[in-house]
């Protein structure tokens, strides 16, 4: 019984493995790389996602009356600015709650953009006709934070929920 291999054998093996390792160093090249995208990926989340949480929650504590407390159309666009920089680096779960606290942002600037440019009420303050769109709208904005804080969250594989600052 011969136990040599057959002269091509070596050949073969040699190209084999060859190729076996051209393979492993190009797969964990490829997995380094997605890796990488990943983190810097993460770590502009983890810049951003905070972010857009204290525009809106600025926007959601800003006084409606007396009109220099603060201009909601330069919060709005802060938070444009933000949400559009999430929408473009966060998953779909994430930039739904994102549409959704912009659309919020926006009537409740809108209702404190309506209140400054009407009368005060009595006592200098919001008028009463103006105080439940207001209260509404503030009410849809805290809702959305909630909502975008839990979402993003998740989304950093942060466990705990969401707490809000300013309920």
């Amino acid at each position: 019984m011969n136990a040599t291999a057959p002269w091509w054998a070596s050949g073969l093996f040699g190209v084999l493995g060859a190729l076996i390792g051209s393979l492993a160093t190009l797969s964990l090249g490829v997995l380094n790389r997605r890796t990488v995208r990943r983190r810097l990926s993460r770590a502009e989340k983890v810049a951003l996602y905070p972010s857009l949480t204290r525009a809106a929650n600025k926007l959601a504590r800003l006084r409606a009356w007396p009109a220099e407390t603060g201009d909601p159309e330069d919060l709005l666009d802060t938070i444009d600015g933000i949400a559009n920089d999430i929408a473009f680096l966060a998953p779909a779960n994430v930039a739904t709650t994102v549409i959704d606290l912009l659309a919020a942002a926006e009537k409740l600037s809108d209702a404190v953009r309506t209140i400054r440019q009407g009368r005060p009420g009595y006592g200098n303050t919001v008028a009463k006709s103006q105080l439940a769109p207001l209260t509404a709208a503030t009410g849809e904005l805290k809702a959305a934070i909630q909502a975008y804080g839990t979402a993003s969250r998740a989304d950093l594989e942060i466990t705990t929920p969401y707490v809000a600052l300013y309920p």
